[in-house]
């Protein structure tokens, strides 16, 4: 089992004034940023946040089950808060932002896996096989269960009574999608050149490669390094906001009297993203107002289960998400935006709010039993 909990909050606030309109004293360009980012170094690309991988194996004669669960779970309740708070005072000449951003990459992996043979006997040497004893294993099963559930909330504000001078102000909150590509893989083998393939190539099982920066080099080529950029690049599958995967699998070459081989995946997101003006705020500004709130992410889910032999098997995958995100602006009850002097605002006034949802689901189940099959 592999768990992580995350309860990180992250903080930007003013909680006094900057500038002073009573000796004209003005502030220039004013910044309250919050940035949460979990999981996005660039070590992290080939990564995952929890790993559950169980096995389990059975040759006994006796009977008995071999059974394997593998479960992997992520709970987030990250915060990001932006804010020039309540009664705040900022006197400008400049552009005031306010801003949270939000990007986290949450990947969970279980894989669970049950192998029934009386190989396992006679590599242990008791010299006994199931059939030879007469008797017939229990069950073999391999199933595994991935979730994540997410309440994470981000969050850029202006509080109440607030008082704001400025050429623009924004107030912004976001949550930004993952991505990768295959450049971001790192590992053990980079090549630069031209491989070149022939008899006098190939010497003591090396490679020859003409590089661009050394004439020739000489380097071995382990399988080692291709079994690492081959998972480096299965794993480049994660990067996306939510990534799940659980497999699981189960074979028997025994007379077994049930193989089940089940998936689950269960995605929970409860993201909330909100941009908000509080109430009774004045806003005197000569080049505009934004206020907007932006989600969007993407997520994969993926469960897949085999179960093979015995005299009877069942295979289950199933997937389930609910997303139940919510995406805020607002401009509160008696705020006023207005130009010097109690003048017009020349600039634009803008409030909106946006989600996007990219969703890949992936589910593969099956199952064959095969009740007089025997390996020797």
């Amino acid at each position: 089992m592999a768990v992580v909990i995350n309860n990180s909050k992250t903080l930007a606030e003013l909680t006094g004034n900057l500038g002073d309109e009573t000796q004209n004293m003005k502030v220039g360009n004013v910044l309250i940023r919050a940035i949460t980012r979990h999981n996005m170094d660039e070590d992290y690309r080939t990564r995952l946040g929890a790993e559950a991988i169980a096995g389990a194996a059975n040759g006994s004669a006796a009977g008995g089950a071999a059974a394997a669960g593998a479960v992997a779970l992520i709970v987030s309740n990250a915060e990001t808060i932006a804010k020039a708070g309540n009664n705040a005072v900022i006197y400008s000449d400049g552009d005031v932002t306010v801003e949270a951003i939000e990007q986290s990459k949450l990947a969970a992996r279980a894989w669970g896996a049950s192998v029934t043979s009386s190989k396992f006997n006679e590599q242990n040497g008791s010299g006994k096989t199931s059939e030879s004893a007469g008797g017939s294993t229990t069950a073999g099963i391999g199933a595994s269960y991935a979730m994540i559930y997410v309440n994470n909330k981000t969050t850029a504000e202006i509080g109440d009574n607030a008082q704001i001078t400025a050429k623009s102000l924004l107030v912004n909150a976001e949550k930004q999608q993952v991505s990768a590509s295959a450049d971001d893989i790192g590992g053990n083998i980079k090549i630069n050149g031209v491989i070149k393939t022939g008899s006098t190539q190939i010497k003591d099982g090396k490679v020859e490669i003409n590089t661009t920066d050394d004439a020739q080099s000489s380097e071995d080529l382990k399988l080692s390094d291709l079994a690492s950029v081959v998972k480096d690049l299965w794993n480049l599958l994660s990067n996306n906001n939510y990534y799940l995967e659980a497999v699981g699998g189960a074979a028997s070459a025994e007379n077994t009297k049930f193989t089940g081989a089940g998936s689950f995946t269960v995605l929970v997101i409860n993201d909330y993203v909100a941009a908000l003006v509080g109430k009774n705020v004045t806003l005197i500004l000569t080049d505009g107002l934004t206020v907007k709130a932006a989600s969007k992410v993407n997520a994969v889910t993926i469960a897949g289960s085999v179960a093979y032999g015995g005299s009877k098997s069942a295979g289950v995958g199933i997937n389930t998400i609910i997303h139940n995100s919510e995406v805020y602006t607002g401009l509160g009850e008696d705020s006023k935006v207005t130009g010097a002097n109690d003048g017009a605002c020349n600039g634009d006034v803008t409030i909106s709010a946006s989600g996007e949802l990219d969703l890949t689901s992936i589910l593969v189940a099956a199952a064959k039993s095969d009740p007089v099959h025997r390996i020797r």
